[in-house]
């Protein structure tokens, strides 16, 4: 079995988990003790984990909070993003939607929108996506995180490596000016970033708390994004440093003058 492999099914496992032991991933994989240390370790040096006494802890546990939480979050500048996002979308489109508070709000917005496809890895997107007969909504297959109710997994990273989108809207928990895009949750992150690169136009929908921020995984470089929409109370350095590194930044609102 390949590094990659182990590793995708022990952060299956910590998923729900948060906390394994040797003993544990030894068992799942069906190997010596003494190899399980040595992936636990590789992982670590990877940053996928984090090692303790007889086993690891998952590094997205402290970062990684529910839905419902996030939801409750700057709820108004979500939803001028989410409305600022939707004039990018035509009837007819082809889209891929990804999970999280922000996108959610832009499910609502997609309540008009008709003779389209929109593909997600979110179950409380599909479900807001389904009030809408006029789309047909698909979900991708593999295993439900639970705390954030998105697919995660081999399949699900499959799924969107085999289709093609007109436009792909994502939503980020950090954005760095060197590494990029990044993502609280590695497995959540790792399908979102195979749903980028199936859409000719992708968009970041990302309000102005994640500027300047990292997290627990760089999953996309900035020239993987075509648009970053946020809103106006965004740093106003920070987006010139965006814009010079040529992301094009479009804001929910017209900022005010200084």
């Amino acid at each position: 079995m390949l590094f990659e492999d182990r590793a995708n099914q022990v952060l299956h496992l910590l998923n729900s988990r948060f906390r394994v032991t040797t003993e544990d991933v030894s068992k799942l994989l069906h190997i010596a003790p003494s190899t399980t240390r040595k992936l636990l370790a590789s992982m670590e040096e990877k940053g996928l984990l984090i090692r303790t006494h007889g086993g690891a802890v998952s590094v997205d546990a402290n970062k990684d909070i529910s839905l419902a939480q996030k939801s409750l979050v700057n709820v108004d500048r979500k939803r001028m993003i989410a409305l600022c996002a939707r004039s990018y979308v035509k009837d007819g489109d082809r889209i891929a939607v990804a999970g999280g508070s922000t996108l959610l709000e832009f499910c609502g917005s997609l309540l008009d929108l008709k003779r389209s496809t929109v593909v997600t890895d979110s179950i409380a997107s599909a479900n807001v996506l389904l009030r809408n007969r006029s789309i047909e909504v698909q979900i991708c297959a593999g295993i439900v995180s639970e705390r954030t109710g998105c697919i995660v997994g081999t399949n699900a990273m499959q799924t969107f490596n085999a289709m093609s989108f007109d436009k792909a809207f994502i939503g980020v928990d950090g954005i760095d000016l060197e590494q990029g895009f990044w993502g609280d949750n590695i497995l959540i992150s790792n399908v979102e970033r195979c749903m980028a690169k199936a859409a000719r136009q992708v968009f970041v929908l990302a309000d102005s708390s994640k500027m300047g921020r990292t997290s627990v995984q760089a999953f996309m470089d900035l020239s993987g994004a075509d648009v970053i929409v946020t809103n106006p109370f965004a740093d106003r350095k920070f987006i010139g440093q965006l814009q010079k590194r040529g992301c094009q930044v479009v804001f929910s609102e017209a900022p005010e003058e200084e």
